[in-house]
């Protein structure tokens, strides 16, 4: 018995856990995210800089700017380039460079840019069939 317990103890220390992304609910679909957004504009991603910042709280957390550019504004003031922030957590949005977004993103006063991750809003690529029906109603 001591046998299985330690070799169960064993297998759960060397286990690598994966951690996952934690929100209360689904993404917002774009309707309700561009009500709640800040910001909302169709990019395309031209830099990607991680950097280390300070967090409300005192502490040094990593965050990640994302660089856009050929903007479309569809909420909000810019100035070209437009930059907006993901954490570097689970919850971070990768962003590929040369890819259009469609963003939604709020105003984070501490970073004084707009933020964005998975929980509040995925920036979906501009080619998936729900942006491109918004985008349309849009116009």
């Amino acid at each position: 018995m001591k046998f299985i317990v330690g070799l169960l103890l064993i297998i759960a220390v060397t286990q690598k856990q994966k951690i996952v992304c934690d929100c209360d609910g689904e993404p917002y679909p774009i309707d309700t995210a561009y009500k709640l957004s800040t910001h909302m504009f169709t990019g395309k991603v031209v830099r990607i800089e991680s950097k280390r910042t300070l967090n409300r709280k005192g502490e040094f957390t990593g965050v990640t700017t994302i660089t856009f550019d050929s903007t479309v504004s569809l909420k909000g003031t810019y100035k070209k380039p437009v930059e907006i922030a993901t954490d570097n957590s689970d919850c971070r949005i990768n962003f590929k460079i040369g890819k259009t977004y469609l963003v939604g993103a709020i105003y984070d006063s501490t970073l004084r840019l707009p933020f964005v991750d998975q929980c509040f809003f995925g920036c979906p690529d501009i080619s998936n069939g729900e942006v491109k029906k918004f985008l349309e109603r849009r116009n």
